[in-house]
């Protein structure tokens, strides 16, 4: 095995070294870097098992260096030697795909063991199909099954299935971790296996086994002799499931929530909330998931209904078009839970679509305005769904035949969108992308209802904004053209001169002169 020590400090590395001669002998090769810099360009140039780095150094910083590796060199193991006893650091190191850390005023013999032992069955896992698990195939079987009995039956106990996992004896709570995965290749079985073994390397009691589609389910407890913190475990044993999946080609971890389970009789409750959180994460596509849990009711959904069904009774389609587009964006932004948002767009589709809009004539229009309907309670992201309800209302506005919407669904939002974010770089490519229609057909559309080009519409935006801040004479030229998305004051002048005849110093000056000023 060869392992990477890459510190700027020379005593920290020769003590490493020799801690590790201890724990290895000379079964290891060992190489030294004095900077993030020095250590990545070694490891593009040699194999590389395992690098241990320090957090701060000169150039590439230790978090840099383990990204870098993370997507240069995704073989490589890593682990941080610290010398801040700060979890926030720790924290990003573990986040970043880092196997363990060792803060080197507290370091011992025991650590680097332990380290060494980690990496060694990282390995091994990645190595070989059939791992030699401590949970064999036929306990996460027995796991499913019991899991499908449980879910089968709105009435049945847990208990079944904590007695799989090995879990019968332990004392509450006990852990539920939800994990997402994302192209798992050799199938979620195999993912499984490598999740149960990273328990077990990790010192947990219990099992993870599939749960169906792409989804995996951990049930363990923490070791009764952990002498570090519940979120520093959980962390940990994040860490090396994420990359052990990656290392063994297991799958990609996507999404994953832990919550914990304080009575068997509450399983059902904290399962359908991992649930729904994990599915938050991915439709908005972060990390993170709200503080708050998932709040009792939506106050606005029956609202929504209401205000739809009046504009429907009264036969005003294109209003309700843009009712049902403007009830999905206020949900997007207050980050509603996504089955809330799926369930409001599926209601309001259907009301639009039972409603006397369509003539017999228009069976097709309304197959496919129904079959939009039906993917919509699909949609995997608030971008997909976004996507999905403009289609819909530019497709139900024109196939009513209701002429009195002045612009289509797409463009409206195009125009909301720059008349919001004028100062950052729009192109068509991302308007296009965001309303869900084809960049040329989008660009035509735009043309053809605004009367202008795209790129002419967003400098004349631009322009507007810059002559109402022309009015504070505290910001220059130069500042004013930055805060409204010109690249420099040079493009800035031509452009405004153009649309208004004037520079803008001397329109600035027409501001403040007065009736009798020659």
């Amino acid at each position: 095995m060869t392992i990477l020590i890459a510190d700027d400090n020379a005593l920290i590395r020769n003590w490493m070294k020799i801690m590790l001669r201890q724990a290895e002998g000379d079964q290891i090769t060992l190489l030294e870097a004095v900077d993030g810099d020095d250590a990545y360009a070694l490891c593009m140039r040699q194999p590389v098992d395992l690098l241990i780095t320090d957090i701060r150094m000169p150039g590439r910083d230790g978090i840099e260096l383990i990204k870098a590796l993370r997507a240069d060199r995704p073989s490589i193991r890593t682990a941080v030697l610290t010398s801040y006893d700060d979890f926030s650091y720790v924290r990003v190191a573990l986040k970043c795909g880092a196997l363990d850390y060792i803060l080197k005023a507290e370091m011992q013999q025991e650590d680097i063991s332990s380290l060494m032992r980690k990496v060694r069955e990282s390995i091994a896992l990645a190595d070989s199909h059939e791992t030699g698990s401590k949970a064999s195939r036929s306990d996460i079987r027995a796991a499913i099954q019991a899991y499908a009995g449980f879910s089968g039956n709105s009435a049945g106990s847990v208990l079944p299935l904590l007695r799989a996992c090995g879990l019968e004896n332990t004392r509450f709570p006990i852990y539920c971790m939800l994990l997402n995965l994302d192209d798992p290749a050799a199938g979620t079985e195999r993912a499984a296996e490598v999740c149960c073994n990273v328990l077990h390397m990790e010192r947990f009691s219990g099992l993870c086994f599939p749960i169906g589609g792409k989804a995996l389910l951990a049930l363990y407890a923490p070791p009764e002799d952990a002498a570090v913190s519940e979120h520093e475990l959980q962390l940990r044993l994040l860490s090396a499931i994420d990359q052990n999946l990656t290392f063994a080609k297991a799958g990609l971890l996507r999404q994953n929530v832990t919550l914990t389970l304080e009575r068997p009789e509450d399983f059902s409750a904290i399962l359908r909330q991992a649930k729904a959180l994990v599915d938050y994460q991915s439709y908005y596509e972060t990390s993170v998931i709200p503080a708050g849990g998932i709040p009792p009711h939506s106050p606005k959904e029956g609202e929504f209904i209401h205000i739809l069904g009046n504009l429907l009774s009264r036969q005003e389609w294109s209003r309700a078009a843009d009712w049902l587009q403007k009830y999905i964006f206020e949900c997007h932004a207050r980050l509603e839970f996504p089955y809330r948002i799926r369930r409001a767009a599926a209601a309001g589709t259907q009301m639009m679509l039972n409603s006397p809009a369509f003539r017999s004539s228009q069976a097709e229009a309304f197959r496919q305005l129904d079959q939009i309907a039906q993917e919509l309670s699909e949609a995997p992201t608030a971008n997909a769904l976004r996507r999905l309800v403009n289609r819909f209302c530019s497709s139900y506005v024109e196939y009513s035949g209701d002429t009195r919407r002045a612009t289509s669904p797409a463009v409206e939002q195009a125009i909301a969108f720059c008349n919001e974010h004028y100062r950052e770089k729009i192109s068509l490519e991302r308007l296009s992308g965001m309303t869900g229609l084809n960049k040329s057909y989008f660009s035509q559309l735009f043309h053809k209802e605004t009367g202008m080009p795209f790129g002419d519409y967003l400098e004349t935006v631009r322009i507007q904004n810059a002559q109402r801040l022309l009015r504070n004479l505290n910001l220059s030229m130069s500042d004013i053209a930055e805060m409204v998305g010109f690249a420099n004051q040079n493009y800035f002048t031509k452009v405004f001169k153009k649309q208004t005849g004037l520079a803008p110093s001397q329109y600035r000056r027409t501001l403040f002169q007065t009736p009798d000023a020659k």
